[in-house]
């Protein structure tokens, strides 16, 4: 099993902690929505409010299960004040 990121980079450590599989051992669709899910907070979290990310799940020609995630950050924003 192999997890990628594209249109972000995203460290293996922390893709660990964000992506379930990994925790599982098992890929499956309800591991692979929660992993979109806290990639999406993360992004959130790092200011980049409109991120999305997306999945798709393949097999390689070593019959190995690889998951790409696509991430589109969108703009960063900074909160500069609160009134």
């Amino acid at each position: 099993m192999a997890v990628r990121t594209t249109g972000e980079k995203i460290s293996r450590g922390r893709l660990r902690e964000l992506v379930p599989v990994y925790q599982e051992l098992a890929v499956d669709k309800d591991l692979l929505v929660e992993g979109q899910r806290e990639l999406t907070e993360y992004m959130q979290s790092r200011g980049h409010f409109d991120a999305q990310v997306d999945f798709d799940m393949a097999t390689n020609d070593k019959k190995e299960t690889v998951v790409e995630y696509s991430i589109f950050p969108g703009d960063r924003h900074k909160v500069v004040a609160v009134e």
